[in-house]
């Protein structure tokens, strides 16, 4: 079966403030490569952010070797973001 994306692209990033603020500028930076528009960015990074406050803004306590996988694949007006990672909570 032929796959529906033109592109793909995916990180493993620590849990951090700023390891996460460097993926979501590389992804911007993707799109402004592939000429995406100034809205289509803004929403996909803001979908990106909402995805992850959702995936680790619930966790009790998180082990600092823990990471987050983050992938992104699209086509000409089409974007799916994957978030998944570990969670550890504290009983």
């Amino acid at each position: 079966m032929i796959s529906p994306w033109t592109w793909t692209k995916a990180w493993q990033s620590a849990i951090s403030p700023i390891a996460l603020q460097k993926v979501a500028e590389e992804l911007v930076h993707e799109l402004q490569e592939r000429d995406y528009t100034s809205r289509d960015i803004f929403g996909c990074r803001l979908g990106l952010e909402e995805g992850l406050v959702e995936s680790i803004g619930t966790w009790v306590s998180v082990d600092e070797s823990v990471t987050i996988e983050i992938s992104c694949r699209g086509t000409t007006g089409r974007l799916h973001l994957y978030v998944a990672g570990q969670l550890r909570y504290e009983k």
